[in-house]
Formats: C-alpha cells, sequence, structure tokens
C-alpha cells in the first residue's frame, strides 16, 4: 500500500473515532434525544476536548507502528503486535 494511502487510512480511522467517542455505548434512543432525529451530525466534545480520540485510535496506531517496523524486516508479526501493545499499556 502506498504510503499517501496508509496515511490516508489513520486519518480516517482517528476521524471515525472522534465522530463516534461522544455516543459510544449510547443507544440509537439516546443519541437521537440528545442531537436530534438524524442524530450526530459532526464533531462534538468528548472527554472535554473537541475531536477526542479514544483507545481505538491508539490501537490502529500501535498496530500500524508494529506493521511499519515488522514488515519491512521480515520480523514475526506477532512479536511485533506484543511489543507495540506493551508499549501503548504502558502510556
Amino acid at each position: 500500500m502506498p504510503l499517501k494511502q496508509f496515511q490516508a487510512c489513520l486519518i480516517a480511522a482517528a476521524l471515525g473515532d472522534a465522530l463516534g467517542a461522544p455516543i459510544e455505548f449510547m443507544s440509537i434512543g439516546r443519541i437521537q434525544s440528545r442531537y436530534g432525529e438524524k442524530g450526530l451530525r459532526g464533531l462534538v466534545p468528548a472527554f472535554g476536548f473537541l475531536g477526542a480520540v479514544t483507545d481505538d485510535t491508539q490501537m490502529v496506531i500501535a498496530t500500524a507502528r508494529a506493521l511499519i517496523k515488522a514488515l519491512p524486516a521480515k520480523l514475526d508479526l506477532a512479536d511485533s503486535l506484543r511489543d507495540a501493545y506493551l508499549d501503548w499499556l504502558e502510556t
């Protein structure tokens, strides 16, 4: 995958997470009562920040780092993923 496409995937994942973070685990009824019949239509604050992301984005980044490290060097991907997730856990 070309670098620009890889970067676009990471940005899209983070943006989707930022859009979904304020409503994660809410029922459709609760979302509609808070944001209207069509639901959330743009970024709203989550965790006190506009555009906040969750651990989902952090795990995507950890996975990307593992892939970037493992694939060119032909390292064991499972080991690289484990190391990246443990590094994430410490942050």
